[in-house]
Parts: structure tokens; sequence; C-alpha cells
């Protein structure tokens, strides 16, 4: 894990055995679904804030894998 440059609280992971092109697929389920067992902690966003952020990556990644088509 790395700090994100200029993301406020941002942090990113870069696993360095990764190979982006090994996987021919990818399946992304259009309905976020949130983590809600015990331990889940959200700060201080409400349930409406933390389905908004979740609903981000299918929202964002999906048109972006589909461009690459």
């Amino acid at each position: 894990m790395r700090p994100e440059p200029g993301v406020i609280d941002g942090w990113t992971y870069r696993d360095s055995q990764f190979d982006p092109h090994a996987d021919q697929k990818v399946m992304i389920d259009p309905q976020a679904q949130i983590y809600r067992c015990a331990g889940a902690d959200y700060g201080s966003l409400n349930a409406q804030g933390v389905q908004k952020l979740a609903q981000m990556l299918p929202d964002e990644t999906t048109p972006r894998l589909k461009s690459r088509d």
C-alpha cells in the first residue's frame, strides 16, 4: 500500500506480480454489494453515502472496460 498522490486519505495497492493481460474476461456485478458484517466501519457516511460510494465501482469501471472491446 502506498499513499495516492493528490488524494486525501487515498491509498493504492499494486501487486508487482499482477499481469493485466493474463485475463481475457472480467465480470463486474452491476449492483454493488455492501459489506455489513461485524467490523464494517464507514466512518461518518450514512447508508446512502456508503451505497453511492460502492456503486461507483461498477458505474465507473463498466463503461471503461466496454470501451476497450
